[in-house]
């Protein structure tokens, strides 16, 4: 019963990314409120059983997480609008206790790594299923195109936090793969399928550039030991790549005819003349100009959106304010300046370049492709790339959903680090 404790308190906190709005406009102002609930709770109970200790804020990945918190309190005393900055602090504060508690927990959880591939499983699951049957009411009605996916969002309130929830937690599918069990197999192979799927419905192009990056990786390592591929280990190095082909065909098949659905015309349209690219360039522009003007001087978190009424007031229409950069590392480097950016930045820099570390260690040591790829490190480097390149197109530091999985993959990351 003891070693059931930890991993259930994992998945009070992980529950967060499933909950409803309860009758809100957005569903982030519950799932915000039940995180600061369920932490400063769990908090309190490790603190009474003294299950924890507090020398993690300052030692190991999470004191680059303390630091940038210091930087964003210091932040509030050049703030316009202090209780902008006050609400975004707070979310900030919670997301360090969560990061805290999960590290603590994490070391007492008997496989760690196992347990949260099968909550991140689960709730991929449950994401998928919710969205299928969004797109499934829209088939019955009309035929589907790009216009309609939004409608795809599933759990979520936006199609590309869904495809971001999607796609972080897709790399811990990949070791199901060379499971014994060859149901296991097979049904890890058609949820990849699916997943992949989803995430061409939904058209979000950042998780476009994601899965390229992620098969790309996982070609160039089996590459590198291209010696182990014999005519009978071919198929176990085709498995990789079987789902997203099998999704690029089936996909291409239905939509070839429908250029509003066309993958190739869909990723075509990121260039400077598509609006929604031309206005996330202009709001880098805008990041870009403030921070060069103010690279030392902080400007208060949660105030780049007043900021950014001043820079952008030629281009709104009606009351519209741009809330976010959609960059999150250009966000709080305006905000922070470049030093309390930076420390952001740092948080994941480091166990992507960690894990990059042990997979060039490994290549040179003539590792199996096959054991690189399965490794827990190769599956969260995938993970961290996702969420890097999300956080570089969108704001998903704003969501529970992305950052409560996240702070789980960085948990594991400094734990597979210190274990292995």
């Amino acid at each position: 019963m003891k070693n059931f404790i930890q991993p259930f308190l994992v998945f009070l906190i992980f529950i967060s990314t499933l909950l409803p709005e309860f009758g809100g406009i957005d569903r982030i102002g519950f799932q915000w409120l039940y995180l600061s609930i369920i932490s400063l709770s769990l908090f309190s109970f490790l603190s009474y059983n003294r299950q924890h200790d507090f020398k993690k804020f300052i030692n190991g990945d999470l004191k680059y997480f303390t630091i940038f918190f210091i930087f964003s309190i210091f932040s509030i005393f050049f703030s316009e609008n202090i209780s902008e900055s006050i609400i975004e602090l707070s979310r900030i504060f919670i997301l360090l206790l969560v990061a805290y508690l999960v590290i603590n927990l994490i070391y007492k959880i008997k496989s760690p790594f196992n347990t949260i591939s099968l909550l991140f499983i689960g709730s991929l699951i449950i994401e998928l299923a919710f969205s299928y049957y969004d797109f499934l009411n829209i088939t019955l009605y009309t035929k589907y195109d790009f216009s309609l996916a939004n409608e795809l969002q599933g759990i979520s309130s936006n199609k590309n936090i869904t495809a971001s929830a999607i796609l972080i937690k897709l790399p811990f599918l990949i070791p199901f793969y060379s499971h014994r069990n060859y149901v296991v197999k097979v049904l890890s192979i058609i949820l990849t399928f699916l997943a992949i799927s989803m995430i061409f419905l939904l058209s979000a192009r950042a998780m476009f550039v994601a899965l390229i990056i992620i098969y790309t990786l996982i070609l160039l390592v089996i590459l590198t030991d291209i010696k182990s591929i014999t005519l009978r280990a071919l198929p176990t190095s085709l498995i990789y790549f079987l789902p997203f082909i099998f999704s690029i065909v089936v996909f291409s098949t239905i939509y070839n005819k429908n250029n509003t659905v066309n993958l190739i015309s869909r990723a075509s349209t990121v260039n400077t003349e598509d609006a929604s690219t031309n206005q996330r360039l202009r709001f880098y522009k805008h990041g870009l100009h403030h921070i060069i003007e103010n690279n030392i001087i902080p400007s208060g978190i949660g105030n780049w959106k007043i900021l950014s009424i001043k820079y952008d007031s030629q281009e709104m229409q009606g009351y519209v304010v741009p809330y976010h950069l959609h960059n999150d590392f250009l966000q709080f480097m305006a905000e922070l300046g470049i030093i309390g950016g930076m420390f952001y930045l740092i948080i994941y820099l480091i166990p992507i370049f960690r894990n990059i570390k042990y997979l060039i260690l490994k290549i040179k040591n003539k590792l199996n492709f096959k054991e690189i790829i399965n490794s827990p490190k190769f599956i969260l480097l995938l993970s961290l790339i996702v969420f890097f390149v999300d956080s570089n197109l969108n704001f998903p530091f704003a969501r529970p959903m992305i950052m409560v999985p996240i702070i789980l993959i960085l948990s594991l990351s400094y734990y597979e680090s210190k274990t292995n």
